[in-house]
């Protein structure tokens, strides 16, 4: 039998793919946004001595794009495990991924907001004020 033609259950493909894409959500919008606060203490001093920000400002793009990266893969994450209601008791591996689909959907797109708001205080408040 052809393996492209061999029937296959939804539930079974799903509980054995690798999940990386969830870890990067739960784990990998918040481990961008330390980066993005390590690399603006780090930076300070630098940009202290008569250097643009515009460099900090594109750090802070670049680690929303990384977020939301990650909540895009826990999207598709939460739907490929058949989406649903996030109060579907179901248990077993794909209630599991269901769950962190959409705790790192959650996780993902609140540390964004995390990201924008602190890239955001840069146009407000001056870092170099000693």
């Amino acid at each position: 039998m052809n393996p492209s033609t061999a029937p296959t259950s939804q539930s079974g493909d799903n509980a054995h793919r690798p999940c990386a894409g969830l870890w990067a959500g739960v784990i990998g919008a918040p481990a961008v946004w330390s980066l993005q606060f390590l690399l603006g203490y780090a930076l300070a001093p630098w940009f202290c001595h008569g250097r643009t920000l515009i460099v900090m400002h594109f750090i802070t793009a670049a680690c929303v794009l990384a977020a939301l990266f990650a909540a895009l893969l826990c999207w598709r994450e939460f739907k490929g495990a058949g989406g649903g209601s996030f109060e579907d008791a179901s248990s077993g591996p794909i209630g599991r991924r269901r769950f962190m689909g959409g705790l790192g959907l959650f996780t993902s797109v609140l540390f964004a907001v995390v990201i924008v708001a602190q890239g955001a205080s840069r146009f407000f408040f001056d870092g170099c004020w000693i």
